[in-house]
């Protein structure tokens, strides 16, 4: 039977603070310097104090703050609490912030024969005016807080809008798009979206991650699909296609995508086919695990100086008009436990409240803190380790995953059957002793030490 989101009557408010309280416990490890886990937005900064910033954290979670002179007094308290300052800012899919900043379209809208006025608002990629008003804004508000004594510890952002979201169409229909857009760009809709991608990506880092590394130079900044793409190991979209590549830029940290979300689920259906919940679970492991796994590959090739913030989510709906099949709780779990074995550094859960879904939203929060505990007893290797794998397809003959971190003479290593028996995978850590490890359908975690006679030693953790 396939797993569906089912909705309940209820009133759509969620009591964000007590449903943590009493649903989440403690963490039992240590966090030891590491970013806690960022809610995105979930409640009233006017509800931050003192006591719920210490709930919090104690859980490993911190709750993000607009990037806005309102936040001022929240991030005091967070910082007194001990909790870093993450601000969040962005102009959401589909807007085109910073574009209408500028008040005089003449300065950046496309202009057509058809004197629509809804027409005569899109902007032309390549016109830059509104961009520097928002840099502007931006380092103005955060003066503000420097003011007022607050140390922006991040700033992680959501600006996923145009030039990102241009439309090829609009751009060979207009009556002055080729006077601003190079030649080559206007050849075919991929070559379009490819010069697009590439703008949006040093746009955002020139105007506003830029201003902000000037107010607080030691800031982790990153903004919503910042990530590093090769084209031989590419970052593949929602959409199955790969982006185009981007190199290094000002952000600090790189920003993946790792969503159960529907349009992706679907487009990858089309390829896979899908008849049980297995099948479900499958696809949405190879989609949350490939644009984290391409770009810290990317990364540890061209710019390991980087962070890897990665956004999470079991389910994240896109398609209003009707239910696809969800990844199952279990297979979340255990997808998140490899996403951490492949170089993240931090994550950000969005669990947005729908009605009638509100647990779903506590669940996002359950499971993300759940598997950070258990990943927290193997800290040393996240951060300094050297991932192992970064292969994300499932193979139908052999259905097993793997990830794993290594130190120089240790490593720790997560198998998973998911063909619903008991599998084996063969290994190869030090690239001169190749091992065997079983794959249970659970999963299982090993601790996998090398002495001096090169004699690799393993211990099954769980």
């Amino acid at each position: 039977m396939l797993i569906y989101p089912i909705a309940q009557s209820t009133d759509g408010k969620l009591d964000w603070i007590n449903e943590i309280r009493n649903r989440i416990p403690p963490l039992t490890n240590d966090i030891d310097g590491r970013w806690p886990l960022l809610l995105w937005r979930i409640m009233p900064i006017a509800q931050i104090n003192k006591d719920v910033t210490e709930m919090l954290l104690i859980r490993g979670l911190v709750p993000a703050l607009p990037l806005d002179r309102s936040s001022i007094n929240a991030a005091q308290v967070l910082q007194t609490a001990g909790a870093p300052v993450v601000l969040t800012a962005g102009s959401g899919a589909g807007s085109i912030w910073p574009y209408n900043l500028e008040q005089d379209r003449t300065k950046w809208a496309y202009r057509f024969h058809d004197q629509n006025p809804r027409q005569n608002e899109i902007p032309i990629p390549t016109r830059f005016s509104g961009w520097s008003i928002a840099a502007t804004t931006i380092k103005t508000t955060l003066q503000s807080f420097r003011e007022a004594g607050v140390i922006v510890d991040a700033t992680w952002l959501d600006y996923e809008g145009l030039p990102f979201q241009s439309k090829y169409s609009d751009a060979t229909r207009s009556l002055n798009g080729q006077n601003f857009l190079p030649a080559e760009s206007m050849t075919s809709p991929k070559a379009f979206t490819r010069y697009t991608r590439q703008l949006w990506i040093t746009l955002v880092s020139t105007y506003i991650a830029a201003p902000i590394r000037e107010i607080y130079p030691s800031v982790s900044v990153t903004n919503w699909l910042a990530v590093l793409s090769l084209p031989g190991f590419p970052v593949i979209s929602w959409y199955e296609y790969p982006l185009p590549m981007v190199g290094p830029n000002l952000f600090t940290s790189t920003n993946p995508v790792a969503y159960g979300i529907d349009t992706a689920f679907n487009a990858r259906a089309k390829l896979n086919g899908m008849s049980t919940q297995r099948d479900v679970d499958r696809i949405y492991t190879e989609i949350l695990l490939r644009q984290v796994s391409a770009d810290s590959y990317a990364r540890n090739r061209i710019a390991p100086e980087l962070e890897q913030t990665a956004w999470i989510a079991r389910w994240v709906r896109d398609n209003q008009s009707k239910l696809t099949p969800m990844m199952s709780r279990s297979a979340y779990r255990e997808a998140l436990r490899h996403l951490w074995l492949r170089g993240v550094d931090a994550m950000e859960i969005f669990s947005p409240v729908r009605k009638g879904y509100e647990d779903l939203a506590i669940q996002e929060v359950e499971d993300a803190s759940t598997i950070f505990n258990e990943m927290l007893a193997y800290e040393e290797f996240l951060s300094p380790g050297t991932v192992l794998n970064y292969r994300y397809r499932i193979s139908n003959q052999k259905p097993v995953l793997w990830s794993g971190m290594k130190l120089e003479n240790q490593a720790i290593m997560r198998a998973t059957s998911l063909s619903g028996k008991l599998e084996s995978v063969t290994v190869d850590p030090w690239s001169d002793s190749k091992i065997t490890l079983e794959a249970p359908d659970f999963g299982a975690t090993y601790f996998l030490f090398r002495d001096p006679g090169q004699k690799i030693r393993i211990q099954k953790i769980q």
